[in-house]
């Protein structure tokens, strides 16, 4: 038989970020209308989830993260959810990549979180691009059709190809061009 979750310990501060959601929430709740007709959450609420340290809740603390259990991040995008879907649907990506970059090479975290570890990650894993070898690394280029919350991302990881083998590459946001070509629900 399996044991259910068990809900884990608040820290203070958990305490405060669920605190402090809820007023959050209110906001996203009076502009989930207009966030739908510009197909995007409004970079207002991006930037009080970010300077709240809520996308700090699954990032490793010696990256300047809370280190949280997953239930609580889960919990706090429920809560978002009951505002607006895509708000919570944006937040759960992208707050799950500050989780992804702690498995990651020290040099990833250290170019993504090394000046600033508020830096919030978008992706799209689908292989859109191809890299070619270049001294140092790999050029990559591409187009990939979506990326939620891309327009608020400092950076982005970007699937692709090299002789037929799948890539995962993080790209800053001054070396890529987001065109508007896909129309969805705040997304």
């Amino acid at each position: 038989m399996q044991q259910p979750i068990q809900q884990p310990e608040l820290s203070d501060q958990a305490q405060r970020l669920f605190t402090e959601l809820e007023a959050i929430v209110a906001q996203v709740r009076e502009l989930a209308p207009e966030q739908e007709k510009q197909t995007c959450v409004d970079p207002s609420i991006i930037r009080q989830l970010r300077e709240g340290g809520f996308f700090r809740v699954l990032q490793p603390k010696r990256w300047g993260g809370y280190e949280m259990h997953p239930l609580i991040f889960s919990q706090l995008q429920m809560r978002l959810a009951e505002a607006d879907m895509s708000t919570a649907w944006v937040y759960g990506v992208m707050g799950c990549h500050n989780f992804q970059m702690g498995l990651f090479d020290d040099q990833a975290a250290q170019d993504v979180w090394g000046e600033d570890s508020s830096a919030i990650i978008s992706s799209t894993f689908q292989p859109g691009g191809v890299a070619t070898p270049v001294e140092g690394g790999y050029r990559f280029s591409g187009r990939w059709k979506f990326s939620s919350g891309v327009d608020h991302a400092d950076w982005v990881f970007l699937g692709g190809l090299h002789e037929q083998e799948f890539l995962t590459c993080l790209v800053p946001k001054k070396d890529y061009e987001i065109v508007q070509t896909w129309d969805v629900f705040g997304l």
